[in-house]
């Protein structure tokens, strides 16, 4: 019974299951006596119509970030406001997401240290897949965001260990040397 998504998403498969979400993720790593590691959505979001697309705003992606290091680090009484994205959505407050997870039943943060931003976002198999400069910058706007919320937090970057490697979506930028420069100052790992 976990209310990740209560009910089907219009663009997303039939199969996906709501019986595993992130309440019943950090049970086990906290069961394991681990360290989570959380990787952030950097290829889709929903459009006005609530469809899943590749095609969404930064500010989507940014603010749904900035929620999920609230729902799992923030404190329920914070009035602090995440914002309102360029599709129209109002992510709330802090505190809203805080409340949820509390309603969960678990009233204390999870204090989650470690996010990476995407998956292989250099890949044209990922959804969203970018060229290196597009994600590095995006990046640095990620990171900023979320460390808004939690400023203990360690945001991380995907990279190649090739390093020669360029994404999909480049033709010239090599992946990793290309990421550290435009985006290094704002990596922690």
């Amino acid at each position: 019974g976990v209310e990740v998504r209560p009910g089907p998403r219009q663009g997303q498969a039939s199969w996906f299951s709501n019986q595993y979400g992130i309440d019943e993720h950090m049970k086990l790593v906290t069961s394991l006596g681990a360290q989570a590691i959380i990787t952030i959505n950097y290829g889709t979001g929903r459009d006005r119509t609530g469809a899943v697309t590749t095609t969404v705003s930064l500010s989507q992606k940014v603010n749904r970030a900035a929620a999920w290091v609230a729902y799992l680090n923030g404190r329920p009484g914070d009035t602090r406001p995440i914002g309102v994205d360029e599709e129209g959505h109002d992510w709330q407050t802090v505190g809203y997401w805080a409340q949820r997870r509390a309603d969960r039943g678990h009233p204390a943060p999870y204090n989650v240290i470690y996010w990476e931003i995407s998956n292989e976002a250099y890949g044209s198999w990922e959804a969203g897949y970018a060229p290196v400069r597009k994600y590095a910058n995006d990046f640095i706007v990620f990171a900023t965001t979320m460390k808004t919320i939690d400023p203990a937090i360690k945001v991380g970057a995907v990279t190649w260990s090739e390093p020669h490697f360029r994404g999909d979506a480049d033709r010239v930028d090599e992946w990793a040397p290309t990421l550290v420069r435009l985006a290094g100052d704002a990596l922690d790992f």
